[in-house]
């Protein structure tokens, strides 16, 4: 497979892109909160969430080595679908995710 010289500045574009996303995440802590419910009972529905995602996901994007994708695309996709569909359910419970106040030490 031959690549073009664009493709190693597209490489390096979405690897800088990942790690500001990781340091903006990092940054802020967030969690999923609805009015009424508690800390423990909001884990056990993102835990639920996350498991129902992880599957559907895996669906979509079943192959890593397909010949639609490279492999590092296709993990890519399938993370990012696995997030959105996580969102998109604790959403759809009447979660709505926040920043959490940090604790003093």
């Amino acid at each position: 497979m031959e690549t073009g010289a664009g493709d190693g500045y597209l490489w390096r574009m979405r690897r800088v892109l990942l790690a500001l996303t990781l340091l903006a995440a990092g940054c802020t802590p967030m969690a999923y909160t609805r009015p009424g419910a508690t800390a423990a009972q909001a884990k056990i529905e993102e835990r639920e969430c996350r498991s129902l995602a992880a599957r559907e996901a895996f669906f979509a994007y079943p192959y890593p080595y397909d010949r639609r994708h490279r492999p590092a695309d296709a993990f890519m996709d399938r993370m990012m679908s696995r997030s959105s569909l996580t969102d998109f359910c604790m959403r759809s419970r009447g979660y709505m995710l926040q920043p959490i106040a940090p604790t003093p030490y």
